[in-house]
């Protein structure tokens, strides 16, 4: 009974081992979305006020019609969307 405990710990500590690595490398790539997460968020409100601010333009200044800028608005809240459904699923 002595060498199969003498095996079990020898595996139980070689698991923790790899364990406590895995966990040093998830705790990277955690940090690695939060970045990323952060900087989609920044180029999403950029890319919203920016198209926002073209179509108010269009419409004030140029006399379009909603027909009009409509693409740039929809466009606007798909990639504004897009920040927050990839801030969600990471």
């Amino acid at each position: 009974m002595s060498s199969y405990k003498k095996i079990f710990a020898s595996i139980l500590a070689l698991l923790l081992t790899y364990s406590l690595d895995a966990n040093a490398q998830l705790t990277k790539i955690g940090s690695i979305f939060t970045s990323v997460t952060g900087a989609l968020t920044a180029i999403s409100a950029t890319v919203f006020t920016l198209a926002i601010t073209v179509a108010g333009y269009k419409i004030a200044f140029q006399g379009a019609k909603w027909n009009d800028v409509a693409p740039i608005v929809i466009g606007a809240f798909l990639v504004g969307g897009a920040a927050g459904i990839a801030a969600a699923i990471l």
